[in-house]
């Protein structure tokens, strides 16, 4: 009987162990799926923080450039002629 009871205490003790280990992993992957989320929201905030601020340098430096004057049209090139036309004539 005392044998019993000390087989039946193990395997209590054994079974609380592994609740335990499974409550602790299961809070630990919430803390590092909280800290994920909270990590990829910081980035996301960043990145649009900078996108905003580069929109802005963008547009300032268009208004500070004056107008872009329009360039003379080109002429048309003049045909050259070929070597094979050159001793030709």
């Amino acid at each position: 009987m005392t044998y019993v009871l000390i087989i039946l205490g193990a395997a209590l003790a054994a079974a609380a162990a592994v609740l335990g280990l499974r409550l602790l992993r299961d809070r630990l992957r919430a803390q590092a799926e909280r800290r994920a989320s909270g990590i990829v929201s910081d980035a996301e905030s960043r990145a649009q923080t900078r996108l905003k601020e580069a929109e802005l340098e963008a547009e300032e430096s268009e208004a500070d450039e004056p107008p872009a004057e329009e360039a003379p049209a080109e002429e048309p090139a003049a045909e050259e002629e070929t070597p094979a036309e050159e001793e030709s004539g």
